[in-house]
């Protein structure tokens, strides 16, 4: 005779002996809880499940047959049946759930608002009293021309200012930082009369033995600036003019660049300054007309 109990522990915290006699040959089976029985059958020779009540829960006990003809045994205690407790046990667990919910959406927020503080943060210890600042236009020809090192530098424009920073990094891994600044209320535009986006990079020499003796250079952008332009110069031309072919304007702005060169890009991005530009920028496209009719088609 197979004999299997459990140790069940109510949500009293009273432990609760739950038993199960099987009989070998004939299959009668008892079931008893705390020395009481509760339930009995006879010939079960096959699987089988039980139910009864624990205080109240709805307990069950599975008599599984294998393909081998032996039986195992389960206690269980089935929460999904509807019971009143169960029905109680379902609307705890939404009111958790959306308890949860709300404590992730509050933590996803405040992880978001850090890495945005520590964003900020980041442009704006650049500026900050324990960076030696450096200035762009403080520059010793002579010696950068015998001895100056390249590297490129990156801009950061800070929100709401008309200021940006720029950080490189010299061959010795020395970060050296820098920031310029346009007028109140007016945007930073370069040498070069493009505007200064922010992550542009540009070339930079600087003194190897000072590397806060430096110069950028404005007129050779790395390919990141160079395709901030062209992009802006393609939302100006599809924004101004009204192609039958959206893909006309990006072909022009690619036809210009080729053609002329990054600095040409400026003619479409300005076209719309004032009524010299918009001249400029029609003859620019009229000398280009034959090339512009071949790669694209207009």
């Amino acid at each position: 005779m197979a004999h299997t109990t459990w140790i069940y522990a109510d949500g009293s915290g009273i432990n609760h002996t739950i038993g199960l006699y099987h009989g070998s040959h004939d299959g009668h089976v008892a079931i008893y809880c705390d020395k009481k029985i509760i339930q009995i059958d006879f010939s079960v020779k096959k699987s089988a499940i039980y139910s009864f009540f624990i205080e109240d829960e709805f307990c069950e006990i599975h008599i599984n047959q294998q393909k081998s003809g032996a039986f195992y045994y389960e206690f269980k205690v089935n929460t999904t049946v509807k019971t009143p407790k169960n029905i109680e046990r379902k609307r705890l667990q939404k009111r958790e759930h959306k308890q949860l919910a709300i404590v992730g959406v509050t933590l996803l927020c405040f992880v978001i608002g850090l890495l945005s503080f520590h964003y900020y943060q980041k442009r704006r210890q650049l500026i900050d009293t324990n960076v030696t600042y450096s200035n762009p236009d403080f520059v010793a020809d002579n010696q950068l021309h015998k001895e100056g090192l390249a590297s490129f530098v990156r801009f950061y424009l800070l929100p709401k200012s008309s200021t940006a920073v720029y950080s490189f990094q010299t061959a010795q891994q020395e970060q050296v930082s820098g920031s310029i600044s346009a007028g109140p209320g007016q945007p930073l535009r370069l040498p070069t009369g493009f505007p200064l986006y922010d992550l542009d990079e540009f070339e930079v020499v600087y003194h190897p033995s000072n590397p806060l003796i430096h110069q950028i250079n404005f007129f050779k952008p790395l390919p990141k600036t160079i395709q901030n332009y062209i992009d802006n110069a393609v939302e100006t031309e599809a924004n101004t003019t009204v192609h039958k072919n959206s893909t006309i304007s990006p072909c022009i702005v690619e036809t210009v660049f080729l053609e002329r060169g990054w600095r040409s890009l400026l003619l479409i991005s300005q076209q719309n300054d004032s009524p010299k530009a918009k001249k400029e920028y029609q003859q620019l496209l009229f000398d280009l007309k034959e090339a512009i009719k071949k790669r694209c088609n207009y």
